[in-house]
């Protein structure tokens, strides 16, 4: 499954994920500012799936977990 951060017309690839893993990237700087951004998985064979909109300060985390019916993901910011 590819991972990407989608702020107005750009899409930007963050990671590629198998399942049942567990991994981080750092977000670019340019998602910090302003009007947020959303998340997207990209499942083979699959519908993507968005999160709703995101809005970060400095030093804050995403935690997204995806779950096998992607609708039941949880999203958490701390």
């Amino acid at each position: 499954m590819r991972i990407y951060a989608l702020r107005g017309a750009d899409r930007i690839a963050l990671l590629t994920i198998t399942s049942m893993r567990r991994d981080s990237v750092p977000l670019p700087r340019s998602l910090l500012m302003g009007s947020g951004f959303r998340l997207q998985a990209d499942p083979v064979g699959d519908r993507p799936y968005r999160s709703n909109t995101i809005y970060l300060r400095p030093g804050q985390t995403v935690w997204w977990r995806l779950e096998n019916v992607l609708e039941q993901s949880s999203l958490w910011i701390h």
